[in-house]
């Protein structure tokens, strides 16, 4: 993978990590006072939106539970719409898709059955994608319903394609 790829992706994900999570809080936490600024300080039970990047930090020191049944139902809904689009058209994903799978993981590190489910659904997308690519669909017509993730694979198929294509048929 090239480096400016590398770089790419690495950006796309730290912005995703500025998207929030609804999240319980599982504790009171005390007001604070910064310089002028007054903090309220959650109470325990409140439903708060908490930064993607915050979240697991939280969770993992029992401050919070994170509203992850969403994503499982996300999971399932974007299976069944890509099965039931078939293999010419793709649904759309929201933009933060992968970052919160990162967030699972990192907090559900033994449910194996909802990894197994998005990579079935990746596996899919991938194979519409590279399909779409080949056929030279136009970026414009899939970017509401592409990720930053898959546009740039979308983008990079596309274009090595187009170089193959021009390198196997040239004269020289």
């Amino acid at each position: 993978m090239s480096e400016d790829l590398k770089e790419t992706l690495f950006m796309i994900k730290r912005l995703g990590m500025l998207n929030s999570i609804k999240a319980e809080f599982s504790l009171n936490r005390p007001d604070f006072k910064f310089d002028y600024i007054k903090i309220n300080g959650p109470k325990e039970g409140e439903i708060l939106d908490i930064g993607l990047w915050l979240a697991p930090v939280l969770a993992e020191r029992g401050l919070i539970k994170v509203g992850l049944e969403d994503f499982e139902a996300e999971v399932f809904n974007a299976i069944n719409k890509e099965k039931i689009l078939g293999q010419h058209q793709i649904g759309p994903l929201p933009q933060d898709f992968y970052q919160k799978f990162n967030l699972y993981i990192k907090l559900k590190k033994d449910d194996n059955r909802i990894k197994m489910h998005v990579y079935d659904l990746i596996k899919i997308r991938m194979n519409k994608i590279i399909q779409m690519a080949f056929q030279d669909v136009e970026l414009d017509k899939l970017a509401s319903l592409l990720t930053p993730e898959e546009t740039i694979l979308f983008e990079r198929l596309k274009n090595d394609l187009k170089e193959w294509y021009s390198n196997v048929f040239s004269d020289g």
